[in-house]
């Protein structure tokens, strides 16, 4: 479902604002981190969206590359200082502009899921704040301890969805013949 949509306008949607921010992020992160990004944001909304709905048919484009818009937040903010004024008023209203246009989607489409857009989101801010630590002029004792962290709060989010997930599964219904 990662790469499925929920209809022409959320195609569009989401082509517009994978070619107007994606290629740029792509450029600026190298496409390795972007794919990262991208793909754990995926599979983390997809993971609690199953988890809070598991009888739901969803779409998740929109949690991964809204995982890629909450990494690109965090990365503005840890540079604020560094970046003219008028460029990061641009960048954060565009990574508001598509959060906003994401969750009306999600209400007006049964199959988009706001779930999945938060569980995307969560992880795309967690590995935002992973990579910007990890890039920024903190103290050495930050920069070492708070990545560790990140990976150890990542981890933990998976995990649990998983055994809540399959907690979640009625095993009678895989047993009995069809």
């Amino acid at each position: 479902s990662l790469f499925l949509h929920a209809g022409v306008i959320h195609f569009l949607f989401n082509c517009f604002m994978q070619l107007r921010l994606g290629l740029f992020l792509e450029r600026r992160w190298r496409w390795i981190r972007v794919s990262i990004i991208f793909f754990l944001s995926g599979f983390g909304g997809n993971l609690l969206s199953c988890v809070i709905q598991p009888l739901a048919t969803t779409t998740a484009p929109s949690s991964a590359f809204i995982g890629v818009m909450g990494a690109y937040f965090v990365e503005i903010i840890f540079t604020w200082y560094k970046s003219q004024a008028h460029a990061r008023v641009v960048a954060l209203l565009l990574c508001i502009f598509y959060v906003a246009c994401t969750i009306i989607l999600a209400g007006v489409d049964r199959y988009i899921t706001n779930s999945g857009t938060f569980g995307g989101l969560t992880i795309g801010v967690l590995l935002g704040i992973y990579y910007s630590v990890k890039e920024s002029q903190l103290e050495v004792t930050i920069k070492e301890f708070l990545p560790k962290v990140i990976v150890v709060i990542v981890t933990i989010y998976f995990v649990s969805n998983v055994v809540i997930f399959f907690s979640l599964i009625d095993t009678s219904d895989l047993n009995s013949p069809p």
